[in-house]
């Protein structure tokens, strides 16, 4: 699950399969703005900088076959829910002072 911060817009969270593609696209276009904004260029004030962050579960999900995304037993979305908060808690712990200040993942190293 990808999230990115905005002063503006706040958390938008992205699930991982959104960023292939289209996603991935427009997520390396931000990337690319970023570092027209760390050089000095910002529009007039219009382009800011933004955060993007990531907390996944990759070597639990590979493990689950197609059939998962239908899967709505209560076992299973307890799992999930619980890896989901076993995650963020360690993703805060690792990384909650580049919060609002800083990238916790780049996408350059992390996908391509």
């Amino acid at each position: 699950m990808f999230f990115l911060l905005s002063k503006t817009l706040g958390i938008m969270l992205l699930p991982a399969n959104f960023l292939i593609g289209a996603g991935l696209i427009g997520a390396m276009s931000q990337v690319d703005l970023n570092r027209l904004v760390e050089g000095g260029f910002d529009d007039g004030g219009r382009l800011k900088k933004m955060l993007i962050h990531c907390i996944d579960a990759e070597d639990e999900m590979s493990n689950l076959g197609v059939s998962s995304k239908l899967n709505v037993g209560r076992e299973f979305l307890g799992w999930l829910f619980e890896l989901g908060r076993k995650r963020a808690d360690a993703f805060l712990c690792d990384h909650f002072d580049k919060i609002g200040k800083d990238s916790s993942t780049s996408i350059q190293q992390r996908f391509l």
